[in-house]
């Protein structure tokens, strides 16, 4: 059966709703389970709305609402009295805890069970104000200083201006190295640079004692294994004393998949004043779509704000993407690759037949691993598009070499794409798209894995020969010029 999906956004610069309809197998879905633990009112179902719709076409997000038992929180959840220890926590890919007034009181048991849950490498989102709570969860205690001032001040209902701290992408480059920000704040569109005002209780911290050890229920713990660490990933614009340039630490990340262990994301958000932001942001993006239906131009406010609630939404939306397991990272990653070389444009490129002329195949390579990334772009955040391509050059072990000088005169992207071109035209020959479903991940990972290293080895050879070239023509400059290698007018001609 195959499953047509239809996905709506907001374009900010053309003041209109775009639509892609896009045509995929339901088998070839991945679903991610999440559990949403509350206490207190916390704004739950713009949140669940943001998570679950217009997501990327492979994959499904299944949300489970829960109230502890020990607390008043919202109604109408899934499971009315929970506990830690009750449901197999095993079975979720993550666990968001979302508090507004004081916190839960755990039962013996609960937090060895969340901690146990932790270590299986579950994934786990935490916000809101539940400092009795949250200081008691190994690494996440370290993460927000819950007692000290955020530094954002007293503003209240009102989004906060954000920067996204920059990572490197590829390897160093002879100018300014290409940079992307990291995939919790990487939107559809460009970089989040909006987040619902924080709380003026808990400071995201930036320096955390990674020696650490902690007692859970009578059980001393290492909390940060194999010298991994948090890292701050966005900061706010405060008040003057907020620190020496006016900002603060909005949202930090802890990625455990290095270590075996589960992924956490901690930001300095305060839900009850995030129930006011969502509410002020989603009136006017509704009421642009409800302009633009009715054939009339919004205006310059109501089009900044839409935009804001769209940036909202797709935080929520890397969230839970990237605290999934390891296992389902891997098989995201897969079903993105397969969904990429199977778009429209990709498949127009791709050539089923070899070529005639040989010297034609790595411009071919390079055009299909283009359209594949822009087919990437087309379905997922940016920052998903380019971990996809770089994982190949990792699984090539390229990447390895990455701090040698010499790699700086030779183009990232262009060796990206060619790999990528390798990658899907091996996969288009090797495997029918009926068979997908059915084909192991280590198997697909082999196909476009040796398809990536047979073309990336055709560059550099074929790098290599003009470099000879090139070497023989400044080696023997007095000599007549090849007639094959003569300039008029800045190109070259045969």
């Amino acid at each position: 059966m195959d499953y047509y999906s239809v996905i709506s956004r907001f374009d900010p610069q053309r003041h209109e709703f775009y639509r892609y309809e896009f045509r995929w197998p339901t088998r070839l879905h991945h679903t991610m389970r999440l559990l949403v633990v509350a206490h207190g009112k916390p704004e739950l179902v713009r949140v669940l709305e943001a998570v679950t719709t217009e997501l990327p076409y492979h994959i499904n997000i299944d949300v489970t609402t829960a109230r502890h038992e020990s607390a008043r929180g919202p109604a109408g959840t899934d499971i009315s009295s929970f506990r830690f220890t009750a449901p197999d926590l095993a079975g979720y890919d993550q666990v968001w805890l979302i508090t507004t007034g004081g916190a839960p009181d755990l039962a013996p048991g609960e937090l060895t069970a969340l901690w146990a849950f932790m270590q299986g490498g579950g994934g786990l989102y935490v916000t809101g104000d539940g400092a009795a709570l949250f200081r008691r969860i190994p690494r996440v205690r370290g993460m927000r200083n819950w007692s000290r001032p955020s530094g954002a001040g007293t503003v209240p209902d009102s989004p906060v201006v954000v920067k996204p701290v920059q990572y490197p992408v590829g390897w160093p480059a002879l100018g300014r190295p290409e940079s992307a920000p990291h995939p919790v704040m990487c939107g559809r569109d460009g970089p989040i640079t909006v987040l619902p005002q924080p709380s003026p209780r808990g400071r995201i911290e930036a320096a955390i004692d990674l020696t650490a050890r902690f007692d859970v229920e009578g059980t001393v713990v290492e909390e940060f294994p194999y010298g991994t660490a948090p890292t701050v990933i966005a900061v706010g614009a405060g008040p003057d004393d907020a620190t020496d340039d006016g900002e603060f630490n909005l949202v930090s990340t802890y990625d455990g998949h290095r270590a075996g262990v589960g992924r956490i994301v901690v930001d300095a958000t305060g839900h009850q004043q995030f129930a006011a932001t969502v509410e002020q942001l989603v009136g006017p993006h509704d009421a642009v779509r409800a302009v633009i239906t009715a054939n009339r131009t919004p205006s310059v406010e109501q089009v900044s704000l839409a935009d804001h609630w769209r940036q909202i939404k797709d935080y929520f939306q890397n969230i839970a993407i990237w605290l999934g397991r390891a296992g389902s990272q891997d098989r995201v990653r897969r079903l993105g690759l397969l969904l990429a070389a199977n778009h429209v444009d990709a498949l127009m490129t791709w050539r089923p037949q070899p070529f005639d002329e040989p010297d034609k195949r790595l411009p071919y390579l390079r055009e299909l691993g283009i359209r594949t990334q822009d087919a990437l772009h087309r379905f997922a955040p940016q920052r998903q598009r380019i971990d996809v391509t770089a994982d190949l050059l990792r699984q090539l072990r390229i990447d390895d070499l990455a701090d040698q000088w010499r790699l700086r005169l030779i183009d990232y992207r262009l060796v990206e794409h060619v790999a990528l071109g390798g990658a899907v035209d091996a996969l288009h020959h090797a495997v029918s798209e009926r068979d997908y479903a059915e084909l192991p991940g280590a198997r697909l990972d082999e196909i476009v894995r040796g398809g990536a290293a047979a073309a990336v080895s055709e560059l550099f050879g074929e790098m290599r020969a003009g470099i000879d070239t090139l070497t023989a023509l400044v080696a023997n400059g007095d000599e007549p010029p090849d007639p094959r290698f003569v300039v008029h007018s800045g190109h070259c001609a045969a």
